[in-house]
């Protein structure tokens, strides 16, 4: 009697990538520092990125594809694309590509831990904070109130960011913990002006 036998390579499963990495793109010698979340939804993947020296935070992936090792995303800011394309290594990095406006570069990213969440310090300050939403058109814009103590009414003003996507505070990592919104709106609530200032669209809870 002849017998047949039959050998089927199975590969392996593909790495899992959903999780917390952080890393950096380099440009023309300049690190901006990044973190990147993935995470699965309906089978799908989906994610965050965050770019903390300018001040933008849960800005919404888009195309992202994970075909092992390659790994590809795409974040939207006002009408430009940031292309990522990379590579998972046996190292557990991913590197690659990076391309916006015509401007190219490389990034890489590694697995990390969730920070500790962190809790926020009530300030006693000698005025009102409020925190506020308004519409803008179909988006709806998250921020805080400082209102001076007393009856109104007050001389207000709106603080509004300047180039990319800033949170209300404007805050730079490049200089760790300063807030230059929230210092100004300190300073001038103190002087009995009534400050506005908000999250630009799809960062923090705008």
């Amino acid at each position: 009697m002849a017998t047949t036998s039959t050998n089927v390579d199975t590969a392996p499963p593909a790495p899992d990538i959903t999780g917390r990495w952080e890393g950096a793109i380099t440009v023309q010698g300049t690190d901006l520092n990044i973190v990147v979340n993935f995470s699965e939804e309906d089978g799908q993947l989906v994610g965050t990125i965050d770019v903390p020296q300018q001040g933008a935070t849960g800005i919404q992936l888009h195309d992202i594809s994970y075909q092992y090792p390659n790994v590809h995303f795409e974040m939207l800011s006002g009408s430009s694309k940031a292309t990522h394309d990379g590579q998972l290594a046996a190292d557990g990095t991913i590197s690659g590509d990076f391309s916006q406006s015509g401007i190219t570069g490389k990034f890489a990213i590694h697995r990390a831990e969730a920070p500790p969440p962190t809790v926020e310090v009530v300030e006693d300050v000698p005025y009102n904070q409020e925190k506020v939403t308004f519409n803008n058109g179909d988006i709806t814009l998250a921020g805080t109130l400082t209102l001076p103590e007393g009856d109104g009414p007050f001389p207000a003003l709106i603080l509004i960011s300047g180039s990319g996507q800033q949170n209300r505070d404007e805050e730079l990592s490049i200089v760790p913990g300063y807030k230059p919104f929230r210092e100004i709106a300190d300073t001038l609530t103190r002087q009995g002006i009534a400050v506005l200032r908000y999250d630009d669209r799809g960062i923090g809870e705008s």
